[in-house]
């Protein structure tokens, strides 16, 4: 059981570094993160692309065609402009936001017309629809800002998850004892 413990403080200790090299990564170089996943997502893209051409070519199918060009051409777009896909995503959730928003403002009016508490839930919806216009009007600095917390939220991560290790590493005998 000891070996166990063992075993798993190298374990959350190895992969506590690897999330700290990451969240440090994505805090300090947020744009080329931003461009590395670009680069990744379009040869993701890029490679069925081609694949459906090469079958356009043997099976002569023309949906593999279709499907071939348009992947070809996704893929280079995103890798010619890597910030292109950065954009699309906060563009996306901005648009959602602000949809949602103007639904929780309507809604607060009907809690407002049945006299009930409709203030609180007002300025809340107010603020998501203003959050929404913030990610449409600047989607990619909003990115770079969004992988930018994802970072110190992974840097916090490891530090703790590296404590709680040093501590259950500390106290392992207690563990064997408590669980026999």
């Amino acid at each position: 059981m000891k070996k166990f413990f063992n075993d798993m403080f190298v374990s959350s200790i190895f992969s506590s570094l690897l999330f700290l090299f990451v969240g440090l990564f994505l805090l300090f170089a947020p744009s080329l993160t931003i461009s590395l996943i670009a680069y990744i997502v379009g040869l993701f893209i890029l490679i069925p692309g081609i694949l459906g051409l090469v079958n356009f070519f043997r099976d002569k199918n023309n949906l593999s065609c279709v499907y071939g060009i348009i992947s070809v051409l996704a893929a280079i777009i995103i890798i010619l402009n890597p910030s292109a896909l950065a954009s699309i995503i906060p563009l996306m959730l901005g648009f959602w936001l602000v949809v949602n928003g103007f639904f929780k403002i309507k809604y607060s009016f009907i809690l407002r017309s049945n006299k009930r508490k409709w203030l609180g839930s007002f300025v809340i919806s107010v603020v998501i629809v203003i959050g929404g216009f913030v990610l449409l009007l600047n989607p990619f600095k909003t990115a770079i800002v969004i992988t930018t917390l994802i970072g110190i939220y992974m840097v916090l991560y490891a530090i703790l998850d590296i404590v709680n290790a040093m501590i259950v590493k500390k106290n392992v005998d207690d563990f064997v004892e408590i669980i026999r």
